[in-house]
């Protein structure tokens, strides 16, 4: 393999690596423990953040371009809420849900941008 390929493909395989552990170990567990409503606002409010944070080293790290790892960021605890809402049907807390990981995740991902160009 052409090793600019390897280089290109690397901070994208990274993103979705991390995409993948969030959606796992942070949107899995807030939708689907066994807690009272609150727990499960506070777990997804923990995640958002982490989402923000992770958009943000994302950012810094290729400010190039921070549009084209949104997907690779997002895209995996998006899955997981509409894996949930064709198992245990809809909820009310999924949309909005949905909406706020992608947007934490781009305004994470153009804030570290904007902190790298300064």
């Amino acid at each position: 393999m052409n090793f600019e390929y390897k280089k290109k493909a690397f901070p994208h395989l990274v993103t979705a690596l991390v995409g993948l552990l969030i959606a796992i170990f942070g949107v899995f567990k807030s939708v689907f423990s066994d807690g009272s409503g609150y727990e499960r606002l506070v777990t997804a409010l923990v995640v958002l953040i982490i989402y923000g944070v992770i958009g943000i080293i994302i950012g810094i790290w290729k400010p190039v371009k921070t549009f084209i790892f949104l997907p690779w960021l997002s895209l995996p605890g998006v899955l997981v809420l509409i894996f949930s809402i064709s198992r245990d049907g809809f909820s009310v807390f999924y949309i909005p849900y949905i909406i706020l990981i992608i947007t934490v995740s781009g305004f994470g991902l153009y804030t570290g941008k904007s902190f790298k160009r300064k």
